[in-house]
């Protein structure tokens, strides 16, 4: 998205004050031009897929005109920051998939979150790959409450509180600051 605002532009948007993108690897190329066409517009990069239903971190670029040096120090890919309320990121160990990354440590994400998916319609194989249990999670209530369908209609699809885990297959790491940085292609 930020590429197709920064395209061929040449005029600036001083009135603009808040930019919103998810979805792309936001890179800082398009973030240094994007802030250049908006000088006074905060840019908050977030990050998200169709499986948790909604955005899942941010992370917030001040406006140029009040921090014209904040990329200076940044890599090629903007940071996806930090998860939002009631979120975690966890960058996870590829070879030991119970360990947690430390710091700088390349892993794969794994996003813990309400409203993940239930899975993927007629693929139970991916499913099962791709949503897992909370290992790290202790004592799991696996069951409905009490009660039989026939005296709670919708008791047959309640499948309980549980802890689950969305496997993004994105690989990322943590940042020093606890921010975090991930994409598909690093």
């Amino acid at each position: 998205m930020a590429q197709l605002l920064c395209a061929d532009a040449t005029n600036t948007v001083p009135s603009l004050r808040n930019v919103f993108l998810v979805g792309d690897v936001f890179t800082k190329r398009d973030c240094a031009k994007l802030r250049l066409i908006a000088p006074h517009a905060k840019i908050v990069n977030m990050f998200g897929s169709t499986e948790t239903q909604r955005a899942v971190s941010h992370f917030t670029i001040p406006a140029q005109n009040l921090d014209p040096g904040f990329l200076d120090n940044l890599k090629d890919n903007i940071p996806v920051g930090r998860g939002m309320k009631d979120v975690q990121l966890l960058v996870i160990n590829r070879t030991d998939l119970e360990t947690p990354c430390g710091i700088g440590e390349l892993g794969e994400l794994f996003i813990r979150a309400g409203g993940l998916a239930e899975g993927y319609m007629q693929l139970p194989e991916l499913t099962k790959e791709k949503f897992v249990t909370n290992w790290m999670a202790k004592d799991q209530v696996l069951q409905g409450p009490p009660g039989t369908s026939d005296e709670v209609p919708w008791l047959a699809f309640y499948l309980g509180p549980r802890d689950r885990l969305y496997r993004t297959g994105d690989l990322g790491r943590y940042l020093p600051n606890g921010d975090g940085t991930f994409s598909s292609l690093f």
